[in-house]
């Protein structure tokens, strides 16, 4: 089983919107939003390395559920600050700090519109927006985020410092909102 860092594999996920918006406009102004996923890592040449699926959840500003059900099970919560890690099948608990120096993709997505602006360079347009950072400031070099309405699905590409792409494709539930309860780790028989 392959564990993904959290940096890399949260780095993959989401947003939402109305046409002729503007992606990331469209995106910060959603509160929270939950659904499917299915996370894909491919080399640079473009060989599948591995694909999982699951459910996934995001709540403003800093809350994020993982829940990974296939190949493996796992459950990766971002609570305020925290992160923790629960690996089902190998009955493992882990938690760390989240800060500044370690911010996912997605902690980057749900940042105020100035904070992107001072630390990326963007490209955007109704369906798509590529951020590149200015700096070295997280494990990737490219994020590129695409929405395709009618679908409500999210198609998040980014690429790391090796060349190594994750594509996550999040597709939204409109009937259900998560809540600040959906981020509290559950409890385990093996913690």
């Amino acid at each position: 089983m392959r564990i993904v860092p959290p940096s890399v594999f949260v780095c993959l996920l989401f947003v939402a919107g109305a046409a002729a918006a503007d992606v990331l406009k469209v995106f910060s102004e959603r509160q929270g939003m939950s659904g499917q996923f299915i996370q894909r890592i491919v080399t640079p040449e473009g060989e599948l390395l591995e694909t999982s699926e699951g459910q996934f959840s995001l709540l403003r500003p800093h809350f994020m559920r993982w829940q990974i059900e296939s190949p493996d099970r796992q459950l990766l919560i971002v609570n305020e600050n925290t992160l923790t890690q629960i690996d089902w099948d190998l009955e493992v608990v882990s938690s760390r700090a989240m800060t500044p120096d370690n911010r996912s993709a997605l902690d980057w997505l749900m940042a105020p519109a100035e904070e992107l602006q001072q630390t990326f360079d963007i490209t955007r347009s109704s369906q798509q927006a590529t951020l590149i950072p200015r700096e070295q400031v997280s494990a990737f070099e490219r994020l590129e985020i695409e929405f395709e309405e009618v679908s409500l699905q999210w198609e998040l590409s980014l690429t790391d410092s090796a060349g190594q792409i994750l594509t996550v494709t999040l597709t939204e539930d409109p009937d259900v909102m998560p809540t600040r309860s959906d981020f509290d780790a559950p409890p385990t028989d093996f913690e």
